[in-house]
């Protein structure tokens, strides 16, 4: 499985109320190279997730 069907499989996780995936999916794309990171973005899209995907970017790891 490659890093970007990793990350839209914890996009639909998310979706579906993981919080856990988001963790990882922020973990997945800061890994990621600018390709991967490309179609990540685009998978995110054709998934209709985009604005998920931005919410989940931007958020912190810490813990409160």
């Amino acid at each position: 499985m490659s890093r970007a069907d990793a990350a839209a499989a914890k996009l639909i996780w998310i979706s579906k109320g993981s919080h856990k995936s988001r963790r990882d999916l922020r973990q997945i794309y800061r890994n990621s190279s600018a390709p991967d990171c490309q179609r990540i973005r685009d998978l995110a899209q054709q998934l209709q997730l985009e604005r998920l995907l931005v919410e989940v970017l931007v958020e912190s790891d810490e813990v409160s």
